[in-house]
């Protein structure tokens, strides 16, 4: 009723459920819809009944906007045609972090996300814990907020670590607290589009992060960023030792990193969002008539 009463041009809906009852609520209204989903739905899993009434409605959406190549696949392996990725925009950083000093070693390791499981936090403190065997002086800050507070910071204060590992929670200015550091760690099991990765990487700070879908949308593996595999610590301490040690190769990564503002400029991501919205509120004759042309 509420969509009969507005009549729009377009309607443009986020999130799995939600998708899936705004194409149900729209059946014989004619009235173009575009859907987007945010999180891999191979690791965000629906329950059964949702999965299945998705793969019904899905492909009557004008369009399926999703964010990574990662997400994709699983579209397409479900024989989804009307695929569009539009990733998320990243904004030039008002100040970006000063050349390293190449002869440096770091010694400031930041984290910044949710804490849930799914982030991996467990995984980084391990990792330092073997870290701080090399080198006592490290610290390791995890900006967030979440449910595994009270689990991450029993772990912590299990390795005696409470002087070298903090849990501030969320900060108002973390691009501040990014320029600061020395080393950004990204361990998550999976990600839609981790947008914390690319503030990192957009003021330049050197950052390593798990290989899993998002992330790999994001780093190129030895050009702006340091991949490992996912859960493994012994990869992570040896990669981490690596940067610590080698400032040439920080500044080099550093350097790579920012053009992630290059990649994905907002003037250019809004673009594709204003194609595939002007695409669906074209009559079905004009669409006819450009795939005829294509």
């Amino acid at each position: 009723r509420t969509i009969q009463k507005l009549n729009p041009d377009v309607i443009l809906s986020f999130v799995d459920v939600t998708n899936i009852t705004t194409l149900a609520a729209t059946i014989g209204l004619k009235i173009p819809v575009l859907v987007s989903e945010r999180t891999h739905p191979s690791y965000h899993r629906l329950p059964k009944f949702y999965q299945i009434i998705r793969r019904i409605f899905y492909p009557k959406a004008d369009a399926i906007v999703i964010q990574t190549s990662s997400a994709a696949e699983y579209f397409n392996g479900n024989s989804f045609t009307n695929i569009k990725i539009i990733p998320n925009a990243v904004p030039r950083p008002i100040q970006t972090k000063p050349d390293i000093i190449s002869s440096s070693i770091a010694k400031n390791i930041v984290s910044v996300g949710r804490l849930c499981p799914f982030k991996g936090f467990d995984t980084l403190i391990q990792a330092f814990n073997q870290l701080l065997k090399v080198h006592s002086d490290l610290t390791l800050t995890i900006y967030g907020e979440g449910q595994e507070r009270l689990y991450l910071e029993r772990f912590v204060q299990s390795l005696d670590l409470q002087d070298r590992i903090l849990l501030p929670g969320a900060i108002q200015n973390i691009q501040e607290a990014l320029i600061n550091a020395d080393l950004f760690i990204f361990p998550s099991q999976y990600e839609g589009f981790p947008n914390a990765l690319c503030e990192a990487m957009a003021v330049g700070l050197p950052v390593i992060a798990s290989d899993c879908s998002g992330n790999i949308d994001i780093i190129r593996d030895g050009i702006d960023g340091r991949l490992f595999p996912v859960g493994d610590i012994q990869a992570l301490t040896k990669i981490t030792l690596e940067l610590l040690e080698d400032g040439l190769q920080r500044q080099r990564l550093a350097e790579g990193a920012k053009e992630i503002c290059d990649r994905f400029e907002p003037g250019r991501i809004f673009k594709l969002w204003d194609d595939v919205i002007a695409d669906a509120g074209r009559p079905c004759h004009e669409k006819n008539i450009m795939k005829s042309k294509s």
